[in-house]
């Protein structure tokens, strides 16, 4: 700071904030009665290179005595989720009030603290997962508010649900993964399955079963995620299973899209091994043995089918 004496009054008082500086760092100004003082030189590293530094703030006589720091207010806007969450972009406004010589900047970082940027205008925090702002505003008399931090946690993907036949059940069972959330809830009907993430984003999966004989037959209808419904391709997970007294004879596994076979799995029981056939995209073919049992799952994966083999 840089202050205008007369007689013992202050008559005003130049701020300059945030001028860094180094040991060999020199400063001129020219003090006099009639001298400019809204600027100064600096030669930052002391080579004889100077810089004209204007000043940041020009303080009145009561301003100078301001002791206390600003206060920034952070709000965010946004969907809001459950549990604290964010389902989609966050919106960060921040405002500073000053009661004495007032507001002269307001920073915030986004990696935690490793630098700052000005702020001008509201910011978007587009990705999902957690973020932490900080932020702080200076007032014009140079008090630094102590730093704040605002977390926010977005999540804007909806859970996935996988299915796949149960030889204890000799069923279908349904299963829910979600990127975030490591334990997402999933309810069953026999035509849906409702998974939510700790965000409360929304998966609805809608299905039709048949029986015929020996075969079980599951058709994957649509997926719902947080209300945007997309309708798969005509497709049969089918499903023969034979037993006697309890035992195991036969178990094939069977997924059929747009009337074309993708994969077959075929356990041979006495030789407890699998063989499973792939159609390629390019209409070829292959075959794989494999020992043990395989079971084929079947996922959505943002709208559309995966075909897995466990």
């Amino acid at each position: 700071m840089i202050s205008d004496n007369d007689n013992g009054s202050i008559k005003e008082t130049h701020v300059f904030n945030d001028i860094g500086i180094t040991p060999s760092s020199v400063i001129k100004l020219d003090v006099a009665d009639q001298s400019a003082d809204q600027s100064l030189n600096l030669d930052l590293a002391g080579s004889g290179n100077f810089q004209t530094i204007h000043e940041n703030a020009n303080l009145g006589p009561q301003q100078d005595q301001d002791l206390t720091p600003p206060e920034t207010l952070a709000v965010v806007s946004g969907t809001q989720g459950m549990n604290g969450w964010y389902k989609g972009n966050a919106q960060v406004t921040l405002s500073a009030t000053d009661d004495n010589s007032g507001v002269l900047v307001t920073k915030y970082s986004l990696d935690d603290g490793q630098s700052y940027q000005i702020y001008s205008d509201p910011f978007a925090i587009n990705q999902e997962g957690s973020s932490a702002v900080k932020y702080f505003s200076v007032d014009k008399a140079g008090n630094d508010e102590v730093v704040k931090s605002l977390n926010l946690h977005i999540d804007k993907s909806a859970p996935e649900i996988q299915t796949q036949f149960d030889l204890t059940l000799k069923d279908f069972v349904f299963q829910t993964t979600d990127n975030l959330d490591p334990d997402p809830v999933i309810s069953c009907t026999q035509t849906s399955c409702t998974a939510t993430d700790d965000a409360g984003n929304t998966t609805i999966l809608s299905f039709q079963k048949t029986k015929v004989l020996t075969t079980k037959n599951l058709k994957l209808l649509s997926v719902s995620y947080n209300g945007t419904t997309s309708s798969f391709q005509p497709n049969l997970l089918v499903i023969n299973l034979v037993e006697k007294s309890g035992s195991l004879l036969d178990f094939d596994q069977g997924f059929w899209l747009k009337s074309k076979q993708v994969i077959y799995i075929d356990l041979n029981k006495p030789k407890n091994q699998s063989t499973i056939y792939t159609l390629k995209s390019n209409g070829t073919l292959t075959k794989e043995v494999v020992s043990g049992m395989r079971f084929l799952q079947v996922s959505t994966e943002k709208g559309i089918i995966k075909l897995t083999i466990k």
